[in-house]
């Protein structure tokens, strides 16, 4: 078991969410984890994003990290209302 835990990497982002047109939304490494055995690879993420909170839309940020010459992604959803 604890050498499964060792391999394995979590990378875990934040929900998607709604928020109002002209809403101030930062996006950041808040609520962020990426993690291999008990080690933080949060300063390896990278982030981009085509957010625009002044128009209704939906946009992704997408989060990725390179680890150990693997390549990982998420995306969260951002939905302007």
């Amino acid at each position: 078991m604890q050498r499964r835990l060792e391999r394995t990497f979590y990378f875990v982002v934040p929900e998607n969410t709604t928020i109002k047109r002209n809403e101030n939304f930062s996006i950041t490494k808040e609520g962020i984890i990426a993690r291999k055995a008990s080690r933080s690879f949060l300063d390896k993420v990278e982030i981009s994003s085509n957010l625009d909170t002044n128009k209704e839309g939906v946009y992704e940020i997408i989060y990725s990290v390179d680890i150990e010459g693997k390549h990982y992604t998420r995306t969260r959803l951002i939905t302007v209302e």
